[in-house]
């Protein structure tokens, strides 16, 4: 075989490594280098889907912020429950419900009516509210009758919404006035207790 010049054995040397570097390319190293462009491109979409540190600095107040309204209705209704607890043990109580009957009279004496009668409430009237007095199982619809001007009757109301003790207005009827009297009427109030 003939003997190679210096410039023979460097290409007889380069050109299959060239050729081999370009199939390498063509075949391995650019398919690789699309799917590191696909991979970049899809971190790219979900780095942009990330939420920055302004958004969940707001996000996490406002977490806080409901997990603060949450404890307070948590509050709330415990404080109702414990109220309705203690209703429910009021009505269960006979010398309570004689202290309701004895504060409605001087609620309605410090307000300018009069009470005129007072008497545990007809069957009639019990069945028209049975609605209300289904979930308070202990407690006795009363009817009072009561002599006073509407202003009277309005502030006594308002004054039997303001008390503490568990007395619940369950419904008023006006009668028509006294006779020989224009400013005084015949009330009657319904009230659970």
């Amino acid at each position: 075989m003939k003997s190679l010049s210096s410039r023979e054995r460097v290409m007889v040397t380069l050109l299959p490594a060239g050729i081999l570097m370009i199939v390498y390319f063509i075949f391995f190293a650019r398919p690789a280098s699309q799917e590191s462009d696909e991979l970049r491109r899809q971190i790219g979409i979900w780095e942009d889907r990330l939420p920055s540190n302004r958004e969940q600095a707001t996000v996490l107040a406002e977490l806080r912020r409901l997990e603060a309204d949450v404890k307070k209705e948590q509050a709330a209704a415990q404080e109702r429950k414990e109220r309705n607890e203690s209703i429910r043990a009021f009505w269960d109580d006979p010398d309570a419900k004689a202290e309701g009957g004895a504060f409605i009279g001087n609620l309605l004496a410090e307000n300018g009516a009069v009470l005129v009668e007072e008497a545990v409430a007809s069957s009639e009237d019990q069945q028209t509210f049975t609605s209300l007095l289904q979930p308070l199982p202990s407690a006795q619809l009363w009817r009072l009758r009561v002599a006073g001007s509407y202003e009277a009757i309005r502030k006594s109301m308002a004054a039997i919404g303001k008390t503490e003790l568990p007395l619940v207005p369950a419904g008023i009827e006006m009668e028509p006035k006294v006779e020989g009297n224009q400013s005084i009427h015949l009330w009657n109030l319904w009230i659970c207790r």
